[in-house]
């Protein structure tokens, strides 16, 4: 009795091997399959398609400059440069260091050559930035009444940094506080 429970056992064995068998070689052929597919894609993907869609890009980028007359647009007269100074973070006034502002600010210069004289001075106007937006509560921050306010004094940071005259607008595309 005992010889034919150790047959059946060894029988069993063997059955559950080869039923798993078949099952592991079914899926490592499948992922083999979906393997080949996602290289072969790629390839066709980079030496075919790319280089067509890379010249009709280019061919419409220079269509486009063309037809605006390469001046940037209005009227014959080139826009003025941004600089953005991006991810500004800041602890408002009386927060601990609990709260903080994230903001990014765009300055348009008021004369495109003097585009690199502001980005020479990045660091110096992130910190005057800083110091103004710094000395603000979050309730001042997050009060859309005293944004304008805001605004007008990082003017004068700006102003001192870089002197009169050189920035004539000031944007904030980002203002977030957490």
């Amino acid at each position: 009795m005992a010889e034919e429970n150790e047959a059946e056992s060894v029988e069993t064995g063997e059955e559950g091997e080869e039923g798993s068998s078949p099952r592991r070689s079914g899926k490592l052929a499948l992922i083999l399959v979906a393997g080949i597919g996602l290289a072969g894609g790629g390839f066709v993907g980079t030496k075919a398609l790319s280089p067509k869609i890379g010249a009709t890009l280019a061919a419409r980028a220079e269509a486009a400059e063309e037809q605006s007359g390469g001046g940037g647009g209005h009227g014959g007269e080139a826009a003025s440069p941004l600089h953005v100074i991006d991810n500004l973070v800041v602890n408002p006034a009386r927060s601990g260091g609990t709260r903080f502002l994230l903001a990014s600010i765009a300055m348009k210069v008021d004369d495109p050559e003097l585009t690199a004289t502001v980005a020479e001075h990045d660091v110096e106007l992130r910190d005057a930035l800083i110091l103004v937006l710094g000395s603000k509560t979050v309730d001042q921050l997050g009060d859309m009444a005293q944004r304008q306010q805001i605004i007008v004094e990082m003017g004068r940071a700006i102003v001192q940094v870089l002197g009169p005259g050189v920035v004539r607008d000031i944007y904030v595309p980002q203002w977030v506080i957490q």
